[in-house]
């Protein structure tokens, strides 16, 4: 996926939103946290906890935004040193996937937040994620965003985009642990979670290869 030249508001959202589905699948310790909650404290809170991170996520895509512009007036100059580094921040996204623990505990610890109060946990808790930063940097390079024109409301829109994709993510996580969490037990749903660490580390290592496989084909073509 390469994008470049000026483009459209609505495509800024569209690309948002294909990219904040992708990177929040691959975060697998949100993911996690998302299924516990929703299980621990049910309907009334779960979409508090997903509209929190969610938007914490288009927060931190938007503080991302800020480099394009400067990029854009760089051209093509350096195009590949850039994917490649995406690439190297995607290997290293992997290899904390790699190392993370398998989790062994599905219950939460209790928390004494009321129902009201779990959106504000939840942004917090998101914004205290500082590798969101570089992780969505990096996918817009991937993206070739930085080839492109984005004005202020392309930034936003592609900010607005991601939170939505994101909000697509967790929200399809906490339907199905208030659905079906009291019905399944306990030991396959943790099998099922951890599965998400495996899927973390192939979606880093597949946007790696991309973005590495782009670097090299610029630097040859350079």
């Amino acid at each position: 996926m390469s994008l470049s030249g000026p483009l459209s508001s609505p495509l800024f959202f569209m690309a948002g939103l294909a990219l904040g589905l992708v990177f929040n699948a691959a975060t697998f310790s949100a993911s996690v946290w998302v299924v516990q909650a929703s299980l621990e404290e049910g309907v009334r809170s779960a979409w508090r906890v997903v509209l929190g991170i969610s938007l914490a996520q288009a927060f931190w895509a938007l503080l991302a935004n800020f480099p394009l512009p400067g990029l854009y007036q760089l051209g093509d100059r350096l195009d590949w040193p850039l994917r490649a580094v995406a690439a190297g921040a995607f290997l290293q996204l992997a290899f904390g996937a790699v190392r993370s623990p398998a989790l062994a505990r599905l219950r939460l610890a209790p928390e004494e937040i009321p129902a009201a109060g779990w959106f504000a946990h939840a942004f917090q808790r998101a914004l205290g994620m500082p590798l969101r930063l570089p992780g969505y940097l990096s996918l817009f390079l991937l993206a070739g965003l930085h080839r492109s024109a984005p004005g202020l409301p392309g930034m936003l829109l592609l900010a607005v985009g991601v939170g939505t994709g994101a909000a697509a993510w967790f929200a399809h996580l906490a339907f199905l642990a208030v659905a079906f969490g009291g019905k399944v037990p306990d030991g396959m749903t943790l099998n099922s979670l951890n599965k998400l660490r495996r899927l973390a580390v192939i979606i880093f290592l597949c946007l790696a290869l991309i973005s590495g496989g782009l670097a090299l084909e610029k630097w040859g073509t350079g």
